[in-house]
């Protein structure tokens, strides 16, 4: 991991910590930063069994900080919320590319077709 990949890692936590201390509601026990946390962390083991690059990686990790932010507005649409944080907050950071892989990760939920999968992963993912 790049020291870069590592402080932009760093700084999307420290977002998003701050964002649901000062943004979810604490009606949402499992959309909450522990899941998000956990979500992270599934990254690596999801990421792994597909035989992405470790590049692709970190910018899968980048990009799951943000899945459930959007829940601190409720819970409709959640997913459209979500899925434009990353492109905001990277958007002098990252090719427009690689914001519309965040962005396609990050509201995976609503959008199938679009987020990388084993399958696809050499066409999705940048490299």
């Amino acid at each position: 991991m790049s020291s870069t990949t590592t402080s932009l890692l760093q700084d999307a936590e420290a977002f998003v910590t701050a964002y649901f201390a000062e943004n979810m509601p604490a009606k949402y026990v499992f959309h909450d930063f522990e899941h998000t946390i956990q979500t992270v962390a599934a990254v690596n083991v999801i990421a792994e069994g597909c035989q992405v690059s470790p590049y692709q990686i970190e910018l899968l990790q980048l990009a799951t900080w943000f899945h459930d932010t959007g829940y601190a507005q409720g819970p409709e649409d959640h997913e459209e919320r979500a899925a434009s944080m990353p492109t905001v907050f990277y958007a002098e950071k990252f090719p427009m590319k690689t914001l519309k892989l965040f962005s396609a990760v990050s509201g995976s939920p609503r959008y199938p077709s679009n987020r990388p999968t084993c399958w696809s992963r050499s066409s999705a993912m940048p490299t």
